[in-house]
């Protein structure tokens, strides 16, 4: 059976439900095979939009295009300022942190502020202003004016 982001978002929805002594949700799959959908019992359930590689900004305008009240965003992550986003339009979301905003019956479960998960660590390299040739060519531009209007192949030389 194939994992996707809806599964380990449900994983982790379940730990926070089973937490507070509420039944767990179920995943559904619709019978063409295609969206899936979160069944929270008492005839509660929400459409899965995957947001994994939506910004906050497309992901609100998604989920208004489709009806926000019966959409829930899933992603790996959501950063808190993308959280605020969805939250503030009244959007149902949940990631696999255990970040999570719902609105169901009438009730709102909100958590908010767990930490990115350590498997997506973003690892920040330098660019190549930062190596040693790239250092040469930034003095050479800092201090000789006119390198500005060198060709390439001319800042090449001269920075050694």
């Amino acid at each position: 059976m194939k994992h996707d982001i809806t599964d380990a978002v449900l994983n982790s929805l379940n730990a926070f439900l089973t937490g507070y002594g509420l039944a767990k949700a179920r995943k559904r799959q619709s019978r063409d095979g295609g969206a899936a959908s979160i069944d929270f019992g008492q005839g509660a359930f929400l459409e899965v939009l995957d947001a994994t590689l939506l910004s906050g900004v497309k992901t609100a305008q998604e989920c208004e295009l489709r009806g926000k009240e019966d959409l829930l965003a899933v992603a790996p992550y959501f950063p808190p300022a993308t959280a605020d986003r969805l939250c503030s339009a009244h959007i149902n979301y949940a990631d696999t942190a255990g970040n999570l905003h719902l609105r169901l019956n009438g009730n709102i479960l909100c958590v908010k502020n767990c930490p990115r998960p350590a498997g997506l660590l973003r690892r920040v390299t330098p660019g190549r202003c930062w190596n040693p040739q790239g250092m040469k060519v930034l003095f050479l531009l800092l201090t000789e004016p006119a390198a500005l209007q060198w060709t390439y192949r001319k800042i090449a030389g001269k920075s050694g």
